[in-house]
């Protein structure tokens, strides 16, 4: 997180120019601003700024994703579907992915690897099978080395 490109959204959203308008938003001084350029705005005031505001963090932070959180709740429902897991399936999952990475030589705990377990998870309780295919993996595996 660069605190220059938090402060420089954070007066993009306000519309204001100055450090010590930022300062004043985020209950600072313009000496905490100079401070937070370097080693970035302190997370507790990030936080009740983005709350207050109804920003998401992840753009407040990343520059990434919907501006507002009120865009990030405006998907339809509908597409969405909770049913229960299915823990021996998803632990035999977790446990083919992993070995199969370190085979390979990949990281087995990363990002990355989490949402090749997750694809390889619904994927098999979509299509009713019982276990990973070994082959499927090593298909996904490339795509995400």
């Amino acid at each position: 997180m660069s605190g220059e490109d938090v402060i420089a959204r954070i007066k993009e959203y306000e519309g204001v120019r100055t450090d010590k308008e930022v300062a004043r938003l985020l209950g600072g001084t313009s000496k905490n601003i100079t401070g937070w350029r370097r080693s970035g705005v302190p997370w507790e005031r990030l936080e009740r700024y983005a709350r207050e505001r109804e920003l998401s963090l992840e753009w407040l932070v990343h520059g990434r994703g919907p501006r507002e959180v009120g865009l990030m709740l405006a998907e339809d429902a509908g597409d969405y579907h909770v049913h229960e897991i299915d823990t021996d399936l998803f632990m035999a999952v977790t446990n083919e992915v992993q070995a199969m990475l370190k085979e390979a030589g990949l990281p087995a705990d990363d990002e990355k690897a989490a949402y090749l377990v997750a694809y390889v998870y619904n994927d098999l309780v979509k299509s009713g099978a019982k276990a990973p295919d070994r082959k499927k993996i090593e298909g996904l595996m490339r795509l995400i080395a």
